[in-house]
């Protein structure tokens, strides 16, 4: 009797554990096909992520050459306009610095309703390759404002 007892115990621990043995088993499955679920989510998300930035980056692709291709247009456009100054210096090879016709006005602000002040006015001068030139004249007629305009320091709006 104590043996069938003892007999009944053990299989009755046998079968509680291996019922435990199923459910923790089923849990572990559950739990990885839901891991499963949520890597297959993920990896959905991502490629949507990844078109998305690719898409993006396309995009980005597309305005950067187009940027490359305006300040090309615009490199070639200053290549030409420095070739034809270089074609017009080749032409007359002794002179190093021409103006023809030179004009600069400047406009008052405070007599807005006058005409400009002529600073200079149709002025012509070569310079050639070995010359000295030095230019003379009275206060305010114009000297200071023919050297700047001849190094760029003030725009010109006529003459060349």
């Amino acid at each position: 009797m104590k043996k069938d007892r003892l007999c009944k115990r053990r299989i009755g621990r046998l079968h509680c554990t291996k019922k435990g043995k199923s459910d923790r088993l089923k849990k572990a499955v559950n739990g990885l096909e839901n891991a499963a679920r949520r890597l297959e989510n993920a990896m959905e998300n991502t490629g949507s992520r990844l078109d998305e930035a690719a898409s993006k980056a396309e995009k980005r692709l597309e305005r950067l050459e187009s940027d490359i291709q305006a300040k090309t247009d615009q490199f070639e456009a200053n290549i030409e306009e420095q070739t034809e100054h270089l074609e017009k210096w080749l032409e007359y090879p002794d002179v190093i610095l021409s103006a023809d016709n030179l004009k600069k006005y400047f406009v008052m602000p405070k007599n807005r309703g006058s005409a400009p002040l002529k600073a200079v006015d149709g002025v012509d001068l070569a310079i050639y390759r070995g010359e000295t030139l030095g230019i003379v004249g009275e206060s305010g007629c114009g000297k200071s404002t023919v050297a700047r305009v001849l190094i760029g320091l003030t725009p010109l709006p006529r003459g060349q």
